[in-house]
């Protein structure tokens, strides 16, 4: 008889216990101390890992200058560069690791990821420059200049440089497309005759019949605005068809893979459109002479996280992805130790700098600001 009332009592202080361990939770608010989560999702394997590095040294570099490693864990997944790893990658982030939000690269990953993250609510931070990118997606928050801003400025500089007659080659790509619909546009109404516009498969690297009918064509300027696998092949079959036309490109142009597979020489005088990325607190950071640029998706994805950081600390009680878009839509200026940038309507500002390849690595020719539908003015 003692013995059952015994182990009865010690039930009966148990659940006590139990229950009052219940209460407590569900009445005392989680520690402010907690971590908030970034997931990031970029191409860390494949052709594009280069890219997928340079993302991820502008996020590290970004946490030690924000001192937010005690607030903020970055949880990396890898998209591979395949819009079904990402989407598969960012239902894990959202359903296992619990982030509240999530940064990518690339239009073709970034396009992919807007439906999931409408459906998730998750707000989804992108160095993705398709248009309609943050436009489409109310959760997405652009941190890249637009398709149409990029193709607008080549315009410009097209026009500064009394070119003509163009050429254009564009990838099947989300991004290389926009940009080059835009700047088709752009052309047309500025008088300048495209007389060679050709589009060809992600996978394909042999140029030489493309490159004849090129030459036959006699443009001022041909736009390459191929993806980063294309890059180098394009090139050297450009120049063993003794071809010296001026050259546009994109960012791709400048990777260090594209240096090492092509040379120096035979990227000199190349141009090319990219957010102006001249930050000296970033340059110091990743070991960089201040006298070069860092690589526009470093530059994104250090503001991006920067951004993020200016959150969390702004708003110190963060538990979720509503709380987070919440704090992220308050967001009206990104204060970085160097400049300051707008940010409106989910879009961060940036001025944009003509680049041009010299002696293997990229030199800003002009930096200018960007005034929106077209309009741009030299940075002082």
């Amino acid at each position: 008889m003692e013995r059952t009332k015994m182990i009865a009592l010690s039930r009966i202080v148990l659940l006590v216990v139990a229950l009052s361990c219940s209460f407590a939770s569900a009445e005392e608010p989680v520690a402010n101390s907690a971590k908030v989560k970034l997931g990031a999702i970029l191409t860390m394997s494949g052709s594009f890992a280069s890219v997928g590095e340079d993302c991820r040294r502008g996020i590290e570099a970004a946490m030690d200058v924000a001192d937010a490693r005690n607030s903020i864990e970055v949880v990396y997944a890898d998209s591979k560069n395949e819009s079904t790893s990402a989407i598969s990658e960012l239902r894990k982030l959202s359903e296992i690791d619990n982030v509240q939000a999530v940064y990518t690269h690339r239009s073709t990953i970034g396009m992919a990821l807007n439906p999931v993250s409408q459906t998730l609510q998750m707000p989804l931070l992108g160095a993705v420059a398709h248009k309609s990118f943050a436009v489409d997606n109310i959760f997405a928050f652009q941190i890249w200049s637009t398709s149409d801003e990029e193709g607008d400025f080549l315009v410009s500089q097209i026009r500064r440089l009394n070119y003509k007659k163009i050429a254009i080659l564009s990838t099947e790509d989300d991004w290389t497309l926009a940009v080059s619909e835009r700047f088709r546009s752009g052309l047309s109404t500025a008088g300048v005759e495209v007389i060679f516009d050709q589009s060809v498969q992600p996978s394909e690297t042999d140029f030489k019949s493309l490159i004849i009918r090129l030459k036959h064509s006699s443009p001022d300027a041909i736009f390459m605005n191929v993806v980063l696998p294309q890059i180098s092949p394009f090139v050297k079959q450009f120049h063993q068809a003794s071809m010296t036309t001026a050259l546009f490109s994109n960012i791709y142009v400048a990777k260090k893979d594209v240096l090492e597979a092509t040379g120096a020489d035979a990227l000199e005088g190349i141009r090319f459109v990219e957010i102006d990325t001249e930050l000296p607190s970033l340059n110091k950071q990743i070991g960089l002479d201040l006298k070069l640029s860092p690589p526009g998706l470093t530059v994104a994805s250090y503001l991006a996280t920067l951004l993020l950081a200016q959150t969390v600390k702004e708003n110190g009680n963060i538990r979720s992805t509503k709380d987070m878009y919440a704090a992220l839509l308050r967001q009206n200026r990104l204060r970085t130790p160097d400049h300051e940038y707008l940010v409106k309507d989910r879009f961060v500002k940036f001025p944009l700098a003509l680049k041009v390849m010299r002696g293997g690595k990229p030199n800003k020719e002009q930096g200018y600001n960007n005034f929106g539908n077209g309009s741009f003015a030299p940075l002082q």
